[in-house]
C-alpha cells in the first residue's frame, strides 16, 4: 500500500508538471471520451492520494506538528525581506545561536573571531526572534555611540529591578536625572580636589588595615577589602560618611550588590531572549533571587539613610548626594510640571551609583594586581618610577600623574589588554521602529552591541595586540601617550558619568599600593592563571597573592 502510495505521488507530481507546463497554441482541444475518461481518472487519482495523505497525519499528530513546522520554517527563510542584516554564523531556524546560552563562553572573543571570518566590523546573532546586531571595530563604535538615534538603553526583565536610575533611564528622565547627578557630584568634589581628598582618607584606612593584617595573603575577588574601600568613596559622597571594614550591614550590601553584579543580572538578561520565559516555572533565570538581593539593600541600608537624611534635613547645609536630592524633592512640591525626584527613583539613582561606581573599580584593581604578578618587570618598573618622583614620605596625588609616564601607561594597557565592561548595549530611540546603521536596515526592537574587547584588540590596529606592552603608550619623547582607541568610558551621552571619579580611584589605588607594597605569589608559587569570569562585568577568577611590606 505504500509503495502504491509512493507511485500515485509520483504520477500526480509529473502529471500537475506535465499540465503546467503545456502551452496554449499546442492543446488539442477535440476533446474525445478516451480524453475524458482519463481526466477523471486522474482527478480520483489525486482525491485518493489527498485523502491518504490526511488520513496519515490525522493518525501521527507528531509528524503533522514536524511537516507544518518545517513549511513555515521553509516559508520564513524564503520570503522576500525588508531588512538588510551584517553577516554572522549560520543559526538554527527559530532557535538561533545557543552559545550565547553557554554561560561560560567568551563573548568578546568569540564576535571577534567572526567578525574576523566575515571580514565586516559588524555582525548578527540572534537567540530565537531576539536580534544581535554587535560592532568590533573603534570607527564604527564611535559613530553609534555618538548618535542620537542609538542612546537608549535595552530595555529586559532586569530593567524592572536594577538600572532604573541614571544607568538605564530614558528620554527626559535619563537627561534631567543625569545633569543632576552630575551637577551635585561636582559640588562635593568630583573632578576637583575635594575628592581626592576623600581617596587619600580612604588609602591610609586601607593601608593601615593591610599593615596589620597578620596574614598579608589576601584573596581577591569582589568581596575583598578593596571592594570595601571603594564602596566607602561612593558612601561618603552619597550618604556623607564611611563604613568600617567590618560593618556587618555594609558587608551585606556589598556581598548582595556583587551577587547581583556577577550572577543574578546576566541570568535575568537572558531571559529577554527566551520566548515564553515567563511561564517556566521556578527560578531558572534568577529575577526573584535578584528582586530579594535588591529589596534587602533597599530596606536595611537605603531607606534608614533616607529616613535619617530626611529628619536631620537642613536646606542651608546640605553635605551629600541625598541631601541634595531631597532638597530637589522639596523645592518641587506642588508644581505641575513633570519631574522624577521621588524617594523611589532617589533609591534607583544610588543602586546604580553602588553598582556601577564600585564594582567597575574593583574590577580593575582585580585585573591590575593579577597583571603585576605575571609582570614582575613592569611592576618593579613602575615601583621605581613612583619611588623617585613621590618618595615614601607622602601618597601619590594627581598632581603628580604628568611625572609618571609608565605608571599612566601601565594603567592604560590593563584597561586595553583586560576590558573591565566588554559589551555595551543601546538600542534605538524608536525601538518599535525598523532601524537604520550605515548600510544596515534591521526589524524593530534590534539591540546594538559595542565589543570594546574587540576595538582594544583589533590586529588592523594594534601591534600584537594579545601582548601586555605598557610601552606603546609611551611616545618618542618619553612622555604618556594618550590613545582614544581604548573606550574603557565609552563616549556620547551615554559615557560614564563617574569617568573622573573612577580615573582618580584608578590611578591614586594602583600607585599607592604599588608604593607601599610589592605584590607576590604565595611560596613563590606561578601566578595564578588569567581566567575570566562571566557576569555583567568581566572579572578575573578570584586570585590569591601577598603584599610584601617595601
Amino acid at each position: 500500500m505504500m509503495q502504491q502510495g509512493q507511485d500515485t505521488m509520483h504520477y500526480c507530481g509529473m502529471g500537475c508538471w506535465n499540465i503546467r507546463r503545456c502551452q496554449p497554441h499546442n492543446l488539442d482541444l477535440g476533446v474525445t471520451r478516451h480524453n475524458t475518461d482519463g481526466l477523471k481518472k486522474r482527478s480520483t487519482d489525486k482525491m485518493a492520494f489527498f485523502a491518504y495523505v490526511l488520513d496519515s497525519l490525522a493518525s501521527n499528530p507528531t509528524a503533522s506538528l514536524v511537516i507544518l513546522l518545517i513549511l513555515l520554517m521553509t516559508w520564513w527563510y524564503m520570503k522576500p525581506s525588508p531588512y538588510k542584516f551584517p553577516p554572522g554564523r549560520p543559526c538554527l531556524p527559530i532557535f538561533g545561536n545557543f552559545s550565547l546560552f553557554d554561560l561560560n563562553a567568551d563573548l568578546p572573543e568569540m564576535f571577534l573571531q567572526i567578525s574576523r571570518e566575515y571580514n565586516s566590523s559588524a555582525v548578527v546573532s540572534w537567540v530565537f526572534s531576539f536580534c544581535t546586531v554587535i560592532v568590533n571595530k573603534y570607527e564604527d563604535a564611535r559613530e553609534l555611540f555618538m548618535s542620537d538615534i542609538f542612546m537608549n538603553k535595552i530595555e529586559s526583565s532586569a530593567s524592572k529591578h536594577v538600572f532604573r536610575g541614571i544607568v538605564g533611564a530614558q528620554g527626559d528622565r535619563h537627561k534631567e536625572q543625569r545633569r543632576f547627578t552630575l551637577s551635585t557630584l561636582r559640588d562635593f568634589g568630583l573632578g576637583k580636589n575635594k575628592v581626592v581628598e576623600k581617596i587619600h582618607e580612604e588609602l591610609e584606612k586601607l593601608v593601615e588595615e593591610l599593615e596589620n593584617t597578620n596574614d598579608l595573603s589576601i584573596e581577591m575577588n569582589c568581596s575583598s577589602i578593596f571592594n570595601t574601600a571603594v564602596a566607602n568613596i561612593i558612601c561618603s559622597m552619597v550618604f556623607g560618611h564611611r563604613f568600617e571594614y567590618n560593618d556587618p550591614t555594609f558587608k551585606r550590601m556589598s556581598s548582595l550588590n556583587n551577587e547581583n553584579i556577577t550572577t543574578n543580572i546576566r541570568r535575568v538578561y537572558l531571559k529577554m531572549a527566551v520566548p515564553f520565559a515567563d511561564y517556566i516555572p521556578g527560578d531558572l533565570f534568577r529575577e526573584k533571587r535578584l528582586q530579594k538581593c535588591v529589596d534587602e539593600v533597599k530596606q536595611n541600608v537605603l531607606i534608614p539613610e533616607f529616613r535619617r537624611h530626611f529628619e536631620n534635613y537642613n536646606p542651608d547645609h546640605i553635605g551629600d548626594y541625598m541631601d541634595a536630592f531631597i532638597k530637589e524633592m522639596k523645592d518641587r512640591e506642588g508644581s505641575d510640571k513633570e519631574h522624577w525626584f521621588t524617594e523611589e527613583q532617589l533609591m534607583w539613582n544610588i543602586e546604580d551609583l553602588f553598582i556601577a561606581g564600585t564594582e567597575t573599580t574593583t574590577t580593575f584593581l582585580g585585573w591590575s594586581f593579577l597583571m603585576m604578578l605575571h609582570y614582575p618587570d613592569v611592576q618593579k618598573r613602575v615601583q621605581q618610577e613612583i619611588h623617585d618622583i613621590v618618595g615614601t614620605d607622602r601618597l601619590p596625588s594627581m598632581t603628580d600623574k604628568v611625572n609618571l609616564p609608565y605608571t599612566e601607561a601601565t594603567l592604560l594597557e590593563i584597561q586595553r589588554r583586560c576590558p573591565v565592561v566588554p559589551l555595551l548595549g543601546h538600542c534605538s530611540i524608536t525601538p518599535d521602529k525598523p532601524s537604520t546603521f550605515q548600510e544596515y536596515i534591521l526589524p524593530p526592537n534590534t539591540n546594538w552591541v559595542v565589543n570594546f574587547h574587540a576595538v582594544h584588540h583589533d590586529p588592523d590596529y594594534w601591534q600584537d595586540p594579545y601582548t601586555f606592552n605598557p610601552e606603546r603608550f609611551i611616545g618618542e619623547d618619553g612622555k604618556f601617550k594618550k590613545d582614544d582607541h581604548v573606550m574603557t568610558f565609552s563616549v556620547g551621552k551615554r559615557s560614564c558619568l563617574g569617568e573622573s571619579l573612577a580615573k582618580a580611584e584608578m590611578f591614586l589605588f594602583f600607585s599607592t599600593v604599588l608604593q607601599r607594597f610589592s605584590l607576590q605569589t604565595e611560596h613563590n608559587q606561578p601566578p595564578p592563571k588569567i581566567v575570566k569570569m562571566p557576569g555583567l562585568t568581566s572579572s578575573p577568577k578570584p586570585y590569591k597573592f601577598c603584599f610584601v611590606k617595601l
